[in-house]
């Protein structure tokens, strides 16, 4: 068994350094990473309210793969942010770092030159893909298509000061332009997310942030290669992820570079010796093999890196990290991966070892690394996406993965290192014996669907509110797909379903355009339009007598019945509309007949009276509605009421200021007819309350006093009001003989905020 050896590749792999031994912000102060809460519907402005006031320096702001942020904050705080509602769970951040036209060995090796999507012949034929490289950035390279990206590690651009992720990028789709290299998926569109800086480091905080970037353009990104990762547990990180994938995108990564299982010694998911993102059944994970002459049989020179010794043509590189089950035989991948391999946790090996492809300032260099090996996976799961269409859930995540993984090539078979002459491989080489199959881009790409034919049939008349059969059973298939059938039935109303039978019912007559659209679900649909006539079927009216009505002896009382229908008249059309006769019987004796939907009636005695309608449309009558009309006589008013006639504002200057009071005029109902009136008397001697309020409803005083002979209450003088509006209102009113009643209000007042009580505005300059 090999030593571990990893250590020596830092310089070109980009790692994640989980273990967070010290603290970067000194005793105070700490980065974190929050999750909020699925139900937060905000998260921008819940973290707003949730740091404010507070000393935390907000970093990112998650809302497409995660709903969260990151901040920095003493401890103490964190604490108390954890016991938020909104607040899901609060994780330390840590610090990430980098795992360290010929045609690339590697290209060769994986057959990627011969695939027919790739079409590798110097001619700069582009893949139509797009895939973001979640990195050190992407730098300008004349061999790059460089559709774009986003900056998450600070500085100015998401172009790359490191090299790292632009050598990842240029193994994914450099040009085949007949100079430089080329890439696995020539021209893809490849799209820069900056989440490590120009030393190779970077936060947990900022990955996630790359990551959200990327769910929130899932809609044009199909791959995401992750040549980074390192140990620790994260459940927001992984829930990112979850996320992105479930939006269609595959996500590549690097099985990392220490010679250790993914999943730590211990073997246990979820602890903090796992390699992240590796360990994540959701992540298609690579390992990495040497190959020096892109041939099979280790016929090629031995490898220019090395660690404590060189690599020969078609060996395993022990560096990588792997995939074991404990003594018992048993993995967490038994019953929790989502595809099957036979590397258990690692999808597929790809060569990593001497990898030639694009540099900084336009250069190209070697690199060695599972970083190197990745983005050989991300070509390949661009080419096949090319090929064969594109993930749009989990589900269509993990069948590209598995499709990648059945196509590959088995590691000891003639394609992986089976050596002719010699005992190589031999199963001893590595703890999991390196069962990963070899990636392979030597895949027929898929014949074209051809499209299905619609032939819709149905009864070329029929009867309105009487089921009509719909019948697509004779459309077909030339691969026999199942297809889905969608109905428009021509008057608003549409159906999909699998099944070709189809009952509809119309609600109205008239001559119905019906077309039938079958999908075959590859892209490819076909439709036929048939016409059917429906007799149309008086629809019987309902009436609605409203109600319950009340109302005064020998005073109008207004009856409504608009609430009445005929669906004749609200089926769409014009051609069935109906003329409707209401006939109504008022419970005294007197019937009226009448096209108006509202009707007057005055009853002669006080009573309970049951009312009666029936409407007509002129081929039927609806049942009849009954209502209840309750009469009483009028009320004759008090006249010994009081009520607030008028309410009026005085001012007077006092220097550069001015002051404001209050004038109230109180009347009682001398003639007790209920209404108020200048000709009322005026009431002398009555206690008046007023508040006197913002127009916003603050309260600003309590004005009290009593009437003088003409009936006037004067405030007293206010000072120091400020600019704006203000609402008097009178309270209460009480008089040694007269009773105040509220609900007479005088035409010269007002109720602004409709609670029965007389007040009015005044304003203030």
């Amino acid at each position: 068994m090999r030593t571990k050896r990893g250590w020596l590749f830092e310089s070109l792999e980009p790692r994640i350094a989980l273990d967070a031994s010290g603290n970067a912000y000194g005793p105070a102060m700490q980065s974190y990473i929050v999750a909020l809460n699925d139900n937060v519907t905000n998260p921008a402005a819940t973290v707003q309210q949730l740091l404010h006031g507070s000393a935390g320096k907000l970093g990112h702001v998650y809302s497409s793969a995660v709903k969260g942020f990151s901040v920095e904050l003493p401890d103490t705080a964190a604490s108390a942010l954890a016991q938020s509602p909104f607040v899901k769970r609060v994780e330390l951040d840590f610090e990430m770092r980098a795992f360290a036209q010929t045609t690339p060995t590697g290209i060769q090796r994986i057959a990627a030159d011969q695939n027919s999507v790739a079409k590798i012949d110097g001619l700069d034929e582009r893949v139509d893909i797009d895939v973001a490289v979640i990195d050190s950035g992407i730098a300008a390279h004349p061999d790059l298509n460089i559709a774009g990206g986003a900056n998450f590690a600070g500085g100015p651009s998401y172009s790359d000061g490191y090299g790292h992720g632009t050598h990842v990028a240029g193994t994914i789709g450099a040009l085949d332009n007949g100079f430089g290299v080329v890439g696995v998926a020539p021209g893809a569109r490849l799209w820069s997310v900056r989440v490590l800086g120009n030393t190779g480091t970077g936060r947990l905080s900022n990955i996630i942030a790359g990551v959200d970037w990327v769910t929130a353009n899932a809609n044009m990104i199909e791959v995401a290669n992750m040549s980074l990762g390192g140990q620790g547990a994260s459940q927001t990180y992984r829930e990112a992820i979850q996320a992105s994938v479930g939006a269609g995108v595959v996500y590549v990564v690097a099985s990392g570079n220490e010679y250790r299982d993914i999943l730590g010694s211990d073997l246990a998911f979820g602890t903090r010796d796992d390699t992240v993102p590796a360990a994540y059944p959701e992540v298609a994970t690579i390992s990495a093999y040497a190959d020096t002459d892109g041939e099979i049989g280790g016929f090629g020179a031995i490898t220019s890196f090395s660690d404590s010794r060189h690599y020969e043509d078609d060996e395993y590189a022990d560096f990588a990290n792997y995939s074991n089950s404990n003594t018992s035989g048993q993995s967490f991948y038994d019953n929790n991966n989502v595809v099957s391999s036979p590397g258990l946790g690692i999808d597929l090996v790809m060569p990593g070892v001497d990898i030639l492809s694009t540099h900084l300032n336009g250069g190209y260099a070697l690199g060695s690394g599972t970083s190197m090996a990745a983005p050989h996976a991300a070509g390949l799961a661009a080419l096949y996406i090319a090929s064969h269409g594109r993930a749009t859930s989990a589900a269509g995540v993990y069948a590209i993965r598995q499709a990648l993984i059945d196509q590959g090539k088995d590691w000891t078979g003639p394609e992986g290192m089976a050596i002719a002459g010699t005992a190589r491989p031999t199963l001893g080489d590595s703890p999991d014996k390196h069962l990963e199959r070899l990636g392979w881009a030597d895949f027929s790409p898929a014949e074209p669907n051809e499209a299905p034919m619609a032939v819709a049939a149905l009864s070329p008349t029929g009867i309105e509110d009487v089921a009509l059969t719909f019948d697509g059973s004779a459309s077909s298939d030339p691969e026999n797909d199942a297809l889905t059938f969608h109905w428009d039935f021509g008057d608003g109303q549409t159906l999909a379903t699998s099944s070709p039978v189809a009952n509809h019912i119309y609600a109205y007559g008239g001559v119905f355009n019906v077309t039938l659209t079958v999908n075959d679900g590859h892209g490819n649909q076909d439709s036929d339009a048939v016409s059917t006539t429906i007799a149309e079927v008086n629809d019987m009216p309902v009436a609605n007598a409203g109600g319950t009505y009340t109302g005064y002896q020998n005073q109008l009382v207004v009856f409504d019945a608009s609430a009445s229908t005929d669906f004749d008249n609200q089926d769409g059309t014009n051609a069935n509309n109906q003329i409707l006769t209401y006939h109504w019987d008022f419970g005294d004796g007197v019937t009226l007949s009448t096209t108006n939907s509202s009707s007057e009636h005055v009853y002669g005695a006080v009573g309970s009276y049951q009312v009666s309608l029936v409407v007509d449309d002129g081929l039927a009558q609806s049942l009849p509605s009954l209502a209840t009309a309750e009469i009483t006589a009028e009320p004759v008013s008090d006249p010994n009421e009081l009520y607030v006639w008028d309410i009026g504002f005085d001012s007077k200057s006092r220097g550069p200021n001015t002051d404001y009071r209050v004038m109230v005029e109180v009347h009682n109902d001398s003639n007790g007819d209920g209404n108020p009136s200048a000709d009322d008397s005026r009431a002398a001697n009555v206690q008046v309350e007023v508040e006197l309020r913002s127009l916003a409803g603050a309260l600003v005083q309590t004005l009290t006093g009593t009437t003088n002979s003409q009936g006037i209450f004067q405030s007293g003088w206010i000072r120091g009001l400020s600019s704006g509006q203000y609402r008097a209102e009178v309270v209460g009113m009480v008089h040694a003989t007269f009773v105040w009643n509220h609900l007479i209000i005088s035409p010269l007042d007002d109720d602004f905020d409709n609670d029965d009580l007389p007040d009015d505005v005044f304003t203030v300059a």
